[in-house]
């Protein structure tokens, strides 16, 4: 599969973060205003693309945060990604939020580490965090070991195995119980800021289009892990 480097990212999970790849670099809009990104984000996506001399029709592919996040705005997110695709026929890259806080902690290594595990958790509500298990994958990126949940911090349950290292990837892990439940010796990392996160989204996005995991717009859909809106 040809890789032209004409790529958009959307992460709409928490605020509104845009990242355009393009044969001359990358280029970032971040906006921390949640309740701005329905009006703001068409706009910006039209300001970017028109900088960069590219309509959106020639876009090889679209990656999108997919979530856990803000109910609200993953929706707003998969919309904009379904609309331009669907209307130029251009595949999406659907992307996990715990996938890219993973992806984000195996980036901070000079080289990939097979051996390591990536233990990601996000806050949900009261004491319950979105949890998912990661590994480094042979392409560069990074894949799910088990089904992302929601869980309690007091009964999270992570594998335990000979040889590979736990690396704790996200705020929860830092306070309360969660600051208990790391493994004595083992490595944390706070969650990644946005700006940080959406480089990180073009990243693997174009990793796993090389690698052709890609969709069409019509089977994109928000990540909510679990399908009950107290948690989302």
């Amino acid at each position: 599969m040809a890789f032209r480097e004409l790529m958009l990212a959307i992460d709409t999970s928490s605020g509104c973060s845009l990242g355009l790849l393009t044969p001359l670099g990358e280029t970032f809009w971040v906006s921390h205003a949640e309740r701005q990104s329905a009006h703001e984000i068409l706009p910006e996506i039209e300001k970017m693309l028109r900088a960069e001399k590219i309509y959106v029709q020639e876009l090889n592919a679209i990656a999108v945060a997919t979530g856990p996040g803000s109910f609200t705005g993953l929706r707003i997110g998969v919309s904009v990604a379904q609309a331009f695709g669907f209307a130029h026929d251009i595949p999406i890259i659907a992307i996990s939020n715990l996938a890219l806080l993973a992806y984000g902690a195996s980036a901070r290594h000079e080289k990939v580490e097979f051996n390591e595990m990536f233990l990601v958790a996000e806050e949900a509500r009261g004491q319950e965090i979105y949890f998912g298990c990661y590994k480094n994958s042979p392409d560069g990126g990074i894949v799910a070991v088990e089904p992302e949940v929601v869980v309690s911090l007091d009964e999270v349950a992570y594998p335990i195995k000979p040889g590979v290292k736990n690396c704790f990837v996200g705020d929860p892990w830092f306070t309360g119980s969660g600051k208990e439940n790391v493994s004595p010796g083992a490595s944390k990392v706070r969650s990644e800021i946005e700006s940080r996160s959406i480089k990180h989204l073009l990243d693997l996005g174009r990793l796993r289009f090389l690698a052709g995991t890609v969709i069409s717009a019509g089977e994109l859909m928000p990540n909510y892990v679990k399908e009950d809106l107290d948690y989302v």
